[in-house]
Formats: structure tokens, C-alpha cells, sequence
């Protein structure tokens, strides 16, 4: 480990990552230490592999967090996306100070990483940053607000669709709104099927559908409406590639019947090779249930 190439070093910790010994983690313990920030990146890294796998030792969980009070912006974000992948109930604190750093990469970062952390504390910093500057920051807040799954976010989350022009954040405050209130299932199935709305937000309402079913939220009218819907527009030609694939992709985590087993035989004919390709994995779905 005192091999005098940074770059044998950061190979190192990529190796270490997959002992299962605990010495391993005292070794990597010691890059954080590294001259090079992109050894201690790596090695923040493979700390977070480990703990994610293994659980981590409370010194690694301190080591982590102590990182995150480093000047250089990608050792902070290493050091976050480990702590994500930990989930220790210690990162909680100082990943919602990142949320507010003048750093829009941290930010980014912090904003994906707390929803992993299942804390339902993170629902007000991360309602405060649906109107971020930085498009990356709104679109993983939605994305941590869909993991934690609360009603109270509805509200905020149909407000920030009302004013948002970023087609991808749009796409993830669908995906959130509809894991935080089944009410908005109705809604979702009229985005999927308007013409003029953008391709990202109606394959959002699709998947967020789907999700909703897999969770058993789906409504019974939403579901049956959300079924012919599929069928309608895997059929029509009209309807943008990405979201006959989506249709495809989505029948077959429905319910199976004769008619979505229909419409992807039919589908595995399509001249889009991704319909043609989620056509033939759902119906070996269908077939196995």
C-alpha cells in the first residue's frame, strides 16, 4: 500500500473491496490518508462496498464522515455515496448539511444519498430543495422523496410539477408523486396518454404505474384504465418509440391475460428492436407465473 504510483494504490483498494477479511478495512482505513484524492476516492469507495455487503466497523463510519469536512469537492462525494451505501443512522446529520452546499455537485450527491438512509427526518431539507438551482439537485430530491414513500409530500411535489421545465425532474416528481399518493394515479394515466406532454413524463407515469401495482396501490379503476392504456399504445403506432418499449416493458409485470399475451406476440414484430426485446422478456414473464 506504499507503492509509490497513486495509480497502483487506487488498483489496490479495488482488490480490497472484495476480501472478506476485516483487516481490509484497517488498510483502507489508511488511504483515506492518501496524497492523491483520487486514491482516497477509491477507497472511500470500497469502504462503502464492504459496509453495504458486510456492515461496517464504527471507526470506517467515523472515517467516512470526517471525509466529508475535506476541501476537495470528489473526495466529499465519495465519501457521501459510501455513507449511502452504509445507511448508518450517524451519516444523517452532516449528508443534510450537504444538501445546502454551495457545491452543486455535493448537493447532488447528499440529495440522492438521503433517501437511502430511510429517514423520514429528510422529508423537510428535502422538500426545501425542490426549487434548487441545479436541476441534478431537484431531480434526485424527488427521487429520495419517492423512496420514503409519505403523503405529506404530495402536495409540494404537485406544486413543483406545476412550474418545472426540466423534462427530467418533471419525469422523477411524477414517479415521486405517484409513490406518495395514490390520488394521483388518475392524473398519471392521463399524462401517459397525452400526445402533447413530453416523452420523459409519460414513460415516468408508465413506470410509476407499474411501481404502484408492484407495491399494491395500484386502484382498482386506475389499474384496469392503466391496463388498456398499455395495450392502446404498444399498438399505436403514433406513440414514441421509448414509450411502446416502456408498454412492453410494463406488461409484464401486470397481472397476465390473453389479450397483453396477444399484443406482445404481436409486438415481438415491432421494427423497434427495444418493443420487440421487452415484448419477448414479458411474455417469458407472463409464462412463468
Amino acid at each position: 500500500m506504499k507503492d509509490g504510483d497513486a495509480q497502483t494504490r487506487g488498483m489496490a483498494t479495488v482488490g480490497l473491496a472484495k476480501v472478506s477479511a476485516p483487516e481490509a478495512d484497517e488498510l483502507l482505513l489508511e488511504l483515506l490518508a492518501d496524497p492523491d484524492t483520487r486514491v482516497i476516492c477509491a477507497a472511500a469507495q470500497s469502504l462503502g462496498e464492504r459496509g453495504e455487503r458486510n456492515g461496517a466497523q464504527p471507526a470506517v463510519v467515523q472515517a467516512l464522515v470526517q471525509l466529508m469536512q475535506r476541501p476537495e469537492q470528489d473526495v466529499v462525494c465519495s465519501a457521501i455515496v459510501a455513507l449511502a451505501l452504509i445507511r448508518p443512522i450517524q451519516a444523517f446529520n452532516p449528508i443534510v448539511v450537504a444538501l445546502f452546499d454551495a457545491r452543486d455537485e455535493v448537493r447532488r450527491n447528499a440529495a440522492a444519498a438521503i433517501g437511502r438512509l430511510g429517514d423520514v427526518r429528510a422529508l423537510e431539507p428535502l422538500h426545501a430543495i425542490l426549487d434548487d438551482s441545479y436541476h441534478w439537485v431537484r431531480s434526485n430530491a424527488a427521487l429520495s422523496l419517492a423512496a420514503l414513500h409519505q403523503p405529506a409530500s404530495a402536495p409540494l411535489l404537485a406544486q413543483r410539477m406545476a412550474v418545472e421545465t426540466d423534462e427530467t425532474v418533471l419525469s422523477n416528481l411524477v414517479m415521486a408523486l405517484l409513490a406518495c399518493d395514490p390520488a394521483s394515479q388518475p392524473a398519471a394515466l392521463q399524462l401517459m396518454a397525452d400526445p402533447n406532454a413530453g416523452d420523459k413524463p409519460r414513460i415516468a407515469a408508465c413506470l410509476g404505474l407499474v411501481e404502484a401495482a408492484q407495491r399494491g396501490d395500484l386502484q382498482q379503476e386506475a389499474g384496469e384504465r392503466f391496463a388498456a392504456q398499455l395495450l392502446e399504445s404498444l399498438a399505436d403506432a403514433s406513440c414514441p418509440d421509448e414509450l411502446r418499449a416502456s408498454c412492453a416493458w410494463a406488461l409484464g409485470r401486470m397481472p397476465a391475460t390473453p389479450a397483453a399475451r396477444a399484443a406482445l406476440e404481436a409486438a415481438q414484430n415491432d421494427p423497434y428492436q427495444w418493443v420487440r426485446d421487452y415484448a419477448s422478456e414479458s411474455l417469458a414473464l407472463l409464462a412463468s407465473d
